[in-house]
């Protein structure tokens, strides 16, 4: 073997060993990024007609496994890592009512809030009972949009044949409209979600939700709140099964991205590519971008810069940012994020303004100062995780 080949064989070996020890040791940087001190926010539940107090009112934290629950008074108390959050209220007798909270990064600090309920009509109170126990009795009999529904359950809950299921189909119903490729849900629902892959029962409180179908790509829009809890692993095999495919999930996650992004490391230490394309062009606003794969690959500093004002990050581009993440490829069997000209996972953020907040734990000061497109946009509730995620860390790669 001549000396230049043993060289370049010698340099090839040491760049996989070195790209396997970053891999290996990214989500430790992860969770030091992400260590933000804990807040304590109390608050309480009240009456907006009467301004008496809700008792017994669960308070759950929008995206997470948190929640409480109120004191006879109406208060409550709980600790969240710093950041920005949708803090709502779930009682029987009233409205879900929700509140925007930002909690600065002090370590020690009490914040309080607020939260006003509107009380549900008794009638009204009646009628959802009356729907309850009909559609119980419906559980076992075939729903009657049931394609409709399968359309559904395949875009929106899950994609392939993970372990993970929506528990009551029962409760959707879809708008009936003349227009062929429309799935339309336009009435508010709560949904279940049980996710044996992952380790958790999902709360969805939908709003609102849109498909259609075009050409080439299937495109939604969503508007809903998430909340989880964890469920009790069997045994230790199953605790490790849900912890491994949780790391998985969140690798390559645009809430990773935003931690990575925070880091002093480079995006690619953590499998992140980053370019600059042409202005948005959709075809329909619920379309894909229509950049280029040729784009102009883009240095952290020229996307992301810390705020004047906090302890923050933002991001900031005049073009769309296109995000490649190398450690996954392109999964896209129904077309739904329009990627087949695509070689790795690819997501694209359009800014809706000058800049977007977003704090060292991977949380957006505003939702709506951006727009996802492509992978991101299009993860169903199965590959969800919870906001208050982070990898455990094993002792021998701390």
């Amino acid at each position: 073997m001549s000396l230049f080949r043993f060289l370049s064989t010698k340099l090839a070996v040491l760049s996989i060993v070195i790209f396997f020890a970053a891999c290996s040791n990214s989500n430790v940087v992860i969770n030091e990024t992400a260590s933000v001190p804990l807040v304590t926010l109390t608050g309480k539940a009240v009456d907006i007609e009467s301004n008496e107090p809700i008792a017994e009112a669960d308070i759950l934290i929008g995206g997470t496994t948190k929640y409480t629950t109120t004191d006879d008074m109406g208060a409550f108390s709980i600790q969240l890592p710093a950041g920005y959050y949708e803090v709502y209220v779930d009682h029987p007798d009233f409205k879900e009512s929700e509140k925007k909270v930002n909690l600065i990064r002090s370590k020690g600090v009490r914040q309080s809030v607020t939260i006003n309920a509107e009380k549900i009509p008794s009638f009204l109170r009646d009628r959802e009972v009356d729907d309850a126990n009909t559609k119980r009795k419906a559980k076992n009999v075939a729903h009657p949009q049931q394609e409709t529904l399968n359309t559904f359950v395949n875009y929106y809950i899950t994609d392939d044949d993970l372990k993970c299921g929506l528990e009551n189909p029962e409760d959707v119903r879809f708008a009936d409209n003349e227009e062929e490729g429309v799935t339309w849900v336009n009435e508010p629902t709560e949904l279940v979600v049980m996710n044996y892959e992952l380790g958790y029962r999902i709360h969805v409180f939908l709003e609102e939700y849109v498909a259609k179908e075009y050409s080439q790509i299937i495109g939604q829009n969503v508007d809903a709140s998430y909340f989880f809890e964890e469920l009790e692993p069997i045994n230790k095999q199953q605790e490790e099964e849900w912890e491994q495919r949780r790391k998985d999930f969140f690798e390559g996650s645009f809430r990773h991205f935003l931690i990575a992004m925070a880091s002093e490391k480079s995006p690619l230490y953590f499998g992140y590519r980053i370019f600059s394309g042409q202005a948005v062009t959709n075809t329909t606003a619920m379309a894909y971008s229509s950049s280029s794969v040729s784009d102009i690959e883009k240095e952290k500093s020229e996307i992301v810069m810390p705020s004047f004002e906090n302890e923050n990050y933002l991001l900031r581009s005049d073009e769309e940012i296109r995000i490649e993440y190398i450690e996954q490829g392109v999964d896209d069997p129904d077309r739904i994020m329009g990627l087949q000209n695509y070689r790795y996972q690819t997501s694209w953020i359009s800014l809706n303004g000058w800049s977007a907040e977003f704090t060292r734990n991977g949380l957006l000061k505003d939702k709506n100062s951006i727009e996802l497109k492509g992978y991101w946009r299009y993860v169903p509730v199965c590959k969800m995780l919870p906001e208050d995620y982070l990898p455990k860390i094993n002792k021998d790669n701390s």
